[in-house]
């Protein structure tokens, strides 16, 4: 595996990112402790407002001298 910083023109490339995923179980906060319940979500991927949101971030924080790593 490599590790190297990310080009700018690499930013755009994060929606390829695979973020489905099954979640079976939750933790929430009661009485001063964690509890984990059992919870049921399928998660389908991006959003498409976050991955918006997200890309738009990378690149003002890129371009403020941010410094982005990737394992490929």
């Amino acid at each position: 595996m490599e590790i190297r910083a990310l080009k700018r023109e690499e930013i755009n490339d994060i929606r390829d990112i695979d973020r489905s995923e099954i979640i079976n179980q939750s933790y929430y906060y009661k009485n001063d402790k964690l509890v984990l319940k059992k919870k049921y979500f399928n998660i389908s991927g991006w959003h498409p407002n976050e991955i918006e949101r997200t890309i738009g971030n990378l690149y003002d924080l890129y371009d403020r001298n941010g410094y982005f790593f990737g394992l490929f």
